[in-house]
Protein backbone atom coordinates (compact mmCIF):
# COMPACT_ATOMS: atom_id res chain seq x y z
CA UNK A 1 0.00 0.00 0.00
CA UNK A 2 2.61 2.02 0.90
CA UNK A 3 4.76 1.51 -2.18
CA UNK A 4 1.03 2.45 -4.40
CA UNK A 5 1.11 5.91 -2.43
CA UNK A 6 4.83 6.83 -3.07
CA UNK A 7 4.27 5.81 -6.91
CA UNK A 8 0.88 7.80 -6.91
CA UNK A 9 3.22 10.64 -5.17
CA UNK A 10 6.08 10.64 -7.42
CA UNK A 11 3.47 10.52 -10.57
CA UNK A 12 1.50 13.45 -9.30
CA UNK A 13 4.81 15.47 -8.77
CA UNK A 14 6.22 14.59 -12.35
CA UNK A 15 2.62 15.64 -13.71
CA UNK A 16 3.49 18.81 -11.97
CA UNK A 17 6.16 19.58 -12.97
CA UNK A 18 5.69 18.66 -16.50
CA UNK A 19 2.51 21.15 -16.66
CA UNK A 20 4.58 23.78 -15.25
CA UNK A 21 6.85 23.42 -17.62
CA UNK A 22 4.80 23.26 -20.80
CA UNK A 23 3.01 26.08 -19.10
CA UNK A 24 6.06 28.03 -19.11
CA UNK A 25 7.09 27.25 -22.50
CA UNK A 26 3.33 28.37 -23.80
CA UNK A 27 4.05 31.41 -21.93
CA UNK A 28 7.56 32.51 -23.80
CA UNK A 29 5.85 31.51 -26.86
CA UNK A 30 3.89 33.76 -26.49
CA UNK A 31 5.19 36.67 -24.01
CA UNK A 32 8.70 37.06 -26.19
CA UNK A 33 7.35 37.69 -29.34
CA UNK A 34 4.77 40.75 -27.69
CA UNK A 35 7.86 41.48 -25.77
CA UNK A 36 9.50 42.47 -29.31
CA UNK A 37 6.24 43.96 -31.00
CA UNK A 38 6.29 46.28 -27.61
CA UNK A 39 9.45 47.17 -27.96
CA UNK A 40 9.29 47.47 -31.87
CA UNK A 41 5.75 49.79 -31.17
CA UNK A 42 7.84 52.07 -28.86
CA UNK A 43 10.84 52.68 -31.67
CA UNK A 44 8.19 53.23 -34.20
CA UNK A 45 6.03 55.92 -31.92
CA UNK A 46 9.26 58.04 -31.39
CA UNK A 47 9.43 57.90 -35.25
CA UNK A 48 11.63 55.19 -36.47
CA UNK A 49 9.77 53.78 -39.37
CA UNK A 50 12.69 51.29 -40.21
CA UNK A 51 11.85 48.76 -37.38
CA UNK A 52 11.43 45.25 -38.22
CA UNK A 53 9.71 42.75 -35.58
CA UNK A 54 11.67 39.10 -35.16
CA UNK A 55 9.59 36.30 -36.32
CA UNK A 56 10.35 33.75 -33.59
CA UNK A 57 7.67 31.30 -34.03
CA UNK A 58 5.20 30.02 -36.81
CA UNK A 59 2.06 30.04 -34.83
CA UNK A 60 -0.71 32.81 -34.76
CA UNK A 61 2.15 35.26 -32.71
CA UNK A 62 4.29 34.65 -35.32
CA UNK A 63 2.12 35.11 -38.32
CA UNK A 64 0.69 38.24 -36.83
CA UNK A 65 4.00 39.58 -36.12
CA UNK A 66 4.60 39.51 -40.21
CA UNK A 67 1.43 41.55 -41.12
CA UNK A 68 2.73 43.87 -38.61
CA UNK A 69 6.00 44.05 -40.38
CA UNK A 70 3.84 43.95 -43.93
CA UNK A 71 1.85 47.31 -42.48
CA UNK A 72 4.97 48.95 -40.92
CA UNK A 73 6.88 48.88 -44.22
CA UNK A 74 3.45 50.24 -46.33
CA UNK A 75 3.66 52.93 -43.85
CA UNK A 76 7.09 53.93 -44.40
CA UNK A 77 6.64 53.85 -48.18
CA UNK A 78 3.46 56.01 -47.59
CA UNK A 79 5.55 58.70 -45.41
CA UNK A 80 8.73 58.50 -47.86
CA UNK A 81 5.55 59.52 -50.97
CA UNK A 82 4.38 62.07 -48.70
CA UNK A 83 7.89 63.54 -47.95
CA UNK A 84 8.86 63.43 -51.44
CA UNK A 85 5.55 65.23 -52.59
CA UNK A 86 5.50 68.22 -49.75
CA UNK A 87 9.66 68.70 -50.97
CA UNK A 88 8.47 68.77 -54.75
CA UNK A 89 5.38 71.44 -53.59
CA UNK A 90 7.34 73.16 -51.83
CA UNK A 91 10.12 73.75 -54.51
CA UNK A 92 7.47 75.01 -57.15
CA UNK A 93 6.02 77.27 -54.43
CA UNK A 94 9.38 78.73 -54.48
CA UNK A 95 9.71 78.84 -57.90
CA UNK A 96 6.12 80.67 -57.84
CA UNK A 97 7.73 83.35 -55.22
CA UNK A 98 10.79 83.84 -57.24
CA UNK A 99 8.93 83.97 -60.72
CA UNK A 100 7.15 86.62 -59.01
CA UNK A 101 9.72 88.52 -57.64
CA UNK A 102 11.38 88.55 -61.36
CA UNK A 103 8.02 89.68 -62.25
CA UNK A 104 8.19 92.42 -59.83
CA UNK A 105 11.64 93.73 -60.81
CA UNK A 106 12.24 92.97 -64.32
CA UNK A 107 11.03 95.44 -66.79
CA UNK A 108 13.11 94.00 -70.19
CA UNK A 109 10.65 91.51 -71.72
CA UNK A 110 13.18 89.36 -73.03
CA UNK A 111 15.05 89.38 -69.91
CA UNK A 112 12.03 88.22 -67.62
CA UNK A 113 11.09 85.69 -70.55
CA UNK A 114 14.40 83.91 -70.22
CA UNK A 115 14.27 84.14 -66.54
CA UNK A 116 10.96 82.21 -66.30
CA UNK A 117 11.90 79.28 -68.68
CA UNK A 118 15.07 78.60 -67.03
CA UNK A 119 13.35 78.69 -63.65
CA UNK A 120 10.12 76.07 -64.78
CA UNK A 121 13.16 73.82 -66.23
CA UNK A 122 15.57 73.99 -62.81
CA UNK A 123 12.94 73.79 -60.47
CA UNK A 124 10.24 71.57 -61.81
CA UNK A 125 12.35 69.46 -63.71
CA UNK A 126 10.83 69.10 -67.03
CA UNK A 127 12.67 68.54 -70.13
CA UNK A 128 11.61 71.76 -72.31
CA UNK A 129 10.17 75.20 -71.28
CA UNK A 130 8.89 77.92 -73.81
CA UNK A 131 7.16 81.53 -74.08
CA UNK A 132 5.24 82.43 -77.17
CA UNK A 133 3.90 85.61 -78.04
CA UNK A 134 1.84 86.98 -80.49
CA UNK A 135 2.77 89.04 -83.76
CA UNK A 136 1.30 92.47 -84.87
CA UNK A 137 -1.35 90.43 -86.99
CA UNK A 138 -2.24 88.23 -83.98
CA UNK A 139 -2.06 85.64 -86.66
CA UNK A 140 1.56 83.59 -85.48
CA UNK A 141 3.19 82.89 -81.93
CA UNK A 142 6.10 83.64 -82.02
CA UNK A 143 9.26 81.65 -80.16
CA UNK A 144 10.78 84.35 -77.49
CA UNK A 145 12.88 81.74 -75.21
CA UNK A 146 13.67 78.43 -74.83
CA UNK A 147 15.63 76.28 -72.81
CA UNK A 148 18.14 73.23 -74.06
CA UNK A 149 20.04 72.94 -77.15
CA UNK A 150 16.66 72.32 -79.15
CA UNK A 151 15.91 75.88 -77.73
CA UNK A 152 18.19 77.63 -78.99
CA UNK A 153 18.03 76.51 -82.51
CA UNK A 154 14.27 77.08 -82.33
CA UNK A 155 15.15 80.41 -81.67
CA UNK A 156 17.79 81.19 -83.96
CA UNK A 157 16.10 79.96 -87.19
CA UNK A 158 12.62 82.04 -86.12
CA UNK A 159 10.54 79.23 -85.09
CA UNK A 160 6.61 80.16 -84.97
CA UNK A 161 3.35 78.40 -84.81
CA UNK A 162 -0.22 79.11 -86.48
CA UNK A 163 -2.72 80.02 -84.18
CA UNK A 164 -5.06 77.76 -85.44
CA UNK A 165 -6.07 74.09 -84.03
CA UNK A 166 -3.41 72.41 -85.19
CA UNK A 167 -1.08 72.70 -82.47
CA UNK A 168 -1.60 72.29 -78.45
CA UNK A 169 0.10 76.06 -78.72
CA UNK A 170 -1.83 77.52 -81.14
CA UNK A 171 -5.02 75.63 -79.28
CA UNK A 172 -4.37 77.29 -76.29
CA UNK A 173 -4.24 80.86 -77.49
CA UNK A 174 -6.88 80.49 -79.88
CA UNK A 175 -9.59 78.52 -77.63
CA UNK A 176 -7.84 80.34 -74.09
CA UNK A 177 -7.83 77.73 -72.37
CA UNK A 178 -5.34 75.33 -71.29
CA UNK A 179 -4.17 72.35 -73.27
CA UNK A 180 -2.65 68.76 -71.52
CA UNK A 181 -1.25 65.77 -73.24
CA UNK A 182 -0.71 63.55 -70.81
CA UNK A 183 0.37 60.96 -73.26
CA UNK A 184 1.29 62.47 -76.87
CA UNK A 185 0.74 59.51 -78.52
CA UNK A 186 -2.96 59.81 -78.17
CA UNK A 187 -2.74 63.57 -78.93
CA UNK A 188 -5.09 64.12 -82.16
CA UNK A 189 -4.04 68.07 -81.78
CA UNK A 190 -0.26 68.68 -81.52
CA UNK A 191 3.11 69.52 -83.60
CA UNK A 192 5.54 67.05 -83.58
CA UNK A 193 8.88 68.60 -83.15
CA UNK A 194 11.65 66.88 -84.61
CA UNK A 195 14.16 68.64 -81.88
CA UNK A 196 11.87 67.09 -79.23
CA UNK A 197 11.94 63.14 -79.57
CA UNK A 198 11.39 62.22 -75.96
CA UNK A 199 9.00 64.68 -74.89
CA UNK A 200 6.29 62.43 -73.01
CA UNK A 201 3.82 64.58 -72.17
CA UNK A 202 2.91 68.56 -72.43
CA UNK A 203 1.04 71.37 -71.64
CA UNK A 204 0.76 74.22 -73.14
CA UNK A 205 -1.19 77.32 -71.31
CA UNK A 206 -2.58 81.13 -72.33
CA UNK A 207 -0.89 83.95 -71.27
CA UNK A 208 -3.95 86.30 -70.59
CA UNK A 209 -4.25 89.29 -69.11
CA UNK A 210 -7.95 91.03 -68.85
CA UNK A 211 -9.57 89.76 -72.09
CA UNK A 212 -6.22 89.61 -74.42
CA UNK A 213 -4.35 86.60 -74.99
CA UNK A 214 -0.76 87.56 -75.17
CA UNK A 215 1.01 84.08 -76.07
CA UNK A 216 1.32 80.44 -74.46
CA UNK A 217 3.45 78.80 -72.14
CA UNK A 218 4.64 75.65 -73.06
CA UNK A 219 6.18 73.10 -71.08
CA UNK A 220 6.92 69.40 -72.07
CA UNK A 221 8.37 66.57 -70.01
CA UNK A 222 9.94 63.34 -70.53
CA UNK A 223 7.80 61.23 -68.72
CA UNK A 224 3.70 59.99 -69.29
CA UNK A 225 1.49 61.95 -67.23
CA UNK A 226 3.74 64.05 -65.97
CA UNK A 227 1.62 66.97 -64.70
CA UNK A 228 -0.67 66.70 -62.21
CA UNK A 229 -3.43 68.64 -61.22
CA UNK A 230 -1.34 70.80 -58.70
CA UNK A 231 1.37 71.04 -61.01
CA UNK A 232 -1.13 72.35 -63.76
CA UNK A 233 -2.43 75.02 -60.93
CA UNK A 234 1.26 76.10 -60.25
CA UNK A 235 1.79 76.58 -63.60
CA UNK A 236 -0.83 78.68 -64.65
CA UNK A 237 -0.24 81.04 -61.62
CA UNK A 238 3.27 81.63 -63.23
CA UNK A 239 1.89 81.83 -66.78
CA UNK A 240 -0.69 84.47 -65.33
CA UNK A 241 2.20 86.84 -63.48
CA UNK A 242 4.27 86.47 -66.66
CA UNK A 243 1.57 87.79 -68.37
CA UNK A 244 1.12 90.77 -65.66
CA UNK A 245 4.72 91.58 -66.13
CA UNK A 246 4.61 91.47 -69.72
CA UNK A 247 2.12 94.08 -69.75
CA UNK A 248 3.87 95.71 -67.20
CA UNK A 249 6.70 95.99 -68.83
CA UNK A 250 4.87 96.54 -72.72
CA UNK A 251 3.20 99.79 -70.72
CA UNK A 252 6.83 100.90 -69.26
CA UNK A 253 8.22 100.71 -72.67
CA UNK A 254 5.35 102.71 -73.68
CA UNK A 255 5.32 105.69 -71.32
CA UNK A 256 9.43 105.49 -71.64
CA UNK A 257 9.32 106.17 -75.52
CA UNK A 258 6.57 108.86 -75.22
CA UNK A 259 8.11 110.92 -72.99
CA UNK A 260 11.21 110.74 -74.60
CA UNK A 261 9.55 111.97 -77.74
CA UNK A 262 8.03 114.72 -75.09
CA UNK A 263 11.50 115.77 -74.40
CA UNK A 264 12.56 115.70 -77.85
CA UNK A 265 9.65 118.12 -78.92
CA UNK A 266 10.50 120.11 -75.52
CA UNK A 267 13.36 120.66 -76.44
CA UNK A 268 12.63 121.87 -80.39
CA UNK A 269 10.15 124.18 -78.82
CA UNK A 270 12.74 125.66 -76.92
CA UNK A 271 15.11 126.20 -79.24
CA UNK A 272 12.59 128.01 -81.94
CA UNK A 273 11.53 130.04 -79.02
CA UNK A 274 14.40 131.48 -78.12
CA UNK A 275 15.71 131.45 -81.37
CA UNK A 276 13.13 134.01 -82.56
CA UNK A 277 13.67 136.28 -79.33
CA UNK A 278 17.05 136.47 -79.98
CA UNK A 279 16.89 137.15 -83.73
CA UNK A 280 15.95 140.89 -83.33
CA UNK A 281 17.20 141.48 -80.15
CA UNK A 282 20.47 141.58 -77.77
CA UNK A 283 20.17 140.32 -74.66
CA UNK A 284 23.01 140.28 -71.80
CA UNK A 285 22.60 138.05 -68.45
CA UNK A 286 24.72 138.38 -64.85
CA UNK A 287 25.21 136.03 -62.64
CA UNK A 288 24.91 136.86 -58.52
CA UNK A 289 23.04 139.84 -56.85
CA UNK A 290 25.05 142.48 -57.89
CA UNK A 291 23.74 143.89 -61.44
CA UNK A 292 24.65 146.66 -62.91
CA UNK A 293 22.69 149.75 -62.56
CA UNK A 294 22.30 151.31 -65.46
CA UNK A 295 20.36 148.15 -66.63
CA UNK A 296 16.85 149.73 -67.52
CA UNK A 297 15.28 146.77 -67.58
CA UNK A 298 15.88 142.83 -66.31
CA UNK A 299 13.86 139.42 -66.60
CA UNK A 300 14.68 137.10 -63.70
CA UNK A 301 14.38 133.33 -65.05
CA UNK A 302 14.61 130.54 -62.73
CA UNK A 303 16.90 127.34 -63.52
CA UNK A 304 15.01 124.73 -62.75
CA UNK A 305 16.02 120.50 -63.02
CA UNK A 306 12.90 118.78 -62.83
CA UNK A 307 11.30 119.66 -59.95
Amino acid sequence: MSKLLFRALVFSLLAILLGAGLAWMLSQSVSVPLKNLVKVFQKVEQGDLSQVAPVVSSDETGELTVFFNRMLARVSTLQSKLENQVAERTAQLAAVIEVGRAASAILDPDELIEKVVNLITDRFGHYYSAIFLLDTTDRWAELKNATGEAGRVLRESHHRLAVDRKSMVGTAISQKQARIALDVGLEPVRFNNPLLPYTRSEIALPLIIGDRTLGALDVQSTRESAFKQEDIETLQSMANQVAVALENARLFQETNQRLQELQVTQRQSLRETWSSLTANNQFEYGVGDDIASETKSTMNVPLALRD
